[in-house]
């Protein structure tokens, strides 16, 4: 639903049981009951640096058939500084675009949205999102098996090869007008990487040898060389930040199922750049035949998807291009850390050994020094 309303709510705890009976009579969900209590809870473990959450836990007048006793809700940020990186990135309104135009398209499993509301002038955004609980998040930290890996790169390619080179629907078209600030969102991440390698280097983290150090300065200059090569292969529909805190799992008889959420970053391009960030950053990859066996099963489940013209020689390749730029992206999160929060510090040291690891398996000097 894309109806537009006068004033959405600053935080969750503005939401009142007379409006989210409002909100879920517009979706569809309530008829003539109404919400009599409501509670909500945020949810520190999906917060968002582009929103805020939080679980509404819902009693109604009388029992609605098939309404749920939980929601979750997703805000734009509240804080000012935000906003100049809000209106480069514009989180909200592609996340709107993919739950209006392209959830249902996509054969993943992924919440539900009751409601996807945008002000278009104040760009402050709602979206009513399915309560998925008791599935919880991944965790960076300690990292996926190998058997959950293969089985979150299957949905990965079916991601990538239902929208693999449909250049020219109406949906696509809507998209690629929202993301018309790539050199914008380029020439900002190049700041804040020129800015964070320095403290990285001053951390002297495990495995940061010479080569690596100057692997590192060189892509501060930017990635415009395997930019360029990754631009020659086919483009899809990227998440852009498939990494398992944007993922949600639940075991049940013996079998895992998988959600993904938080489409803030999805946009067009090579399909290497998320398969290289999910690998680089969320694997603790053992050995390169560890890494290459990954790297063939997705290819395989892509070409099951009915991908052609897209060799594994090619796709090797583009593997290595991508992992410069997530290079670039596993060091602005091992710099990004608050002093105070333990967990960020733990996540920014465990991604940034990470991609340091994948520098020296993959040998990626060689593509810049």
């Amino acid at each position: 639903m894309n109806d537009v309303l006068h004033s959405l709510p600053e935080s969750p705890q503005d939401i009142t049981p007379l409006l989210l009976t409002t909100f879920l009579r517009q979706a569809g969900v309530l008829s003539q009951e109404h919400v009599t209590t409501l509670s909500v809870t945020p949810l520190a473990a999906l917060a968002s640096y582009n929103a805020q959450l939080a679980r509404l836990s819902v009693a109604y007048s009388e029992s609605p058939g098939g309404a749920p006793s939980s929601y979750v809700i997703k805000l734009s940020p509240r804080a000012a500084d935000l906003k100049q990186h809000v209106t480069i990135l514009q989180p909200s309104t592609k996340e709107g675009w993919f739950y209006r135009s392209a959830a249902q398209r996509t054969p993943i499993p992924v919440p539900r949205c009751y409601l996807n509301l945008i002000e278009h002038d104040t760009q402050r955004s709602l979206l009513l999102l399915e309560d998925l609980a008791p599935a919880i998040t991944g965790n960076q930290i300690t990292g996926v098996s190998i058997n959950d890996a293969t089985s979150v790169l299957t949905l990965l390619a079916k991601l990538h090869g239902t929208w693999w080179a449909r250049h020219h629907t109406d949906a696509i078209h809507e998209l690629r007008n929202l993301t018309n600030h790539t050199d914008d969102i380029s020439r900002l991440v190049r700041q804040w990487y020129q800015a964070a390698w320095p403290d990285f280097v001053a951390q002297s983290p495990v495995g940061l040898t010479n080569t690596v150090r100057q692997f590192g300065t060189a892509l501060c200059a930017g990635t415009g060389r395997t930019d360029t090569l990754l631009d020659t292969a086919p483009h899809t529909l990227l998440h852009g930040d498939f990494r398992l805190e944007n993922m949600l799992f639940h075991n049940q008889h013996g079998a895992t199922t998988w959600w993904v959420i938080d489409w803030e970053d999805i946009g067009l391009g090579n399909a290497m750049s998320d398969v290289a960030w999910f690998i680089g950053g969320c694997v603790p990859i053992e050995s390169p035949m560890v890494e290459q066996a990954l790297l063939q099963h997705y290819y395989a489940a892509l070409v099951t998807q009915g991908v052609q013209q897209y060799s594994w020689e090619q796709c090797h390749r583009d593997y290595r291009m991508a992992m410069c730029h997530c290079f670039v992206q596993g060091i602005l999160t091992a710099t990004a850390v608050g002093e105070r929060d333990t967990h960020r510090r733990a996540l920014g040291a465990v991604v940034g050994q990470r991609f340091i690891a994948a520098c020296t398996r993959l040998r990626l000097w060689e593509l810049y020094l």
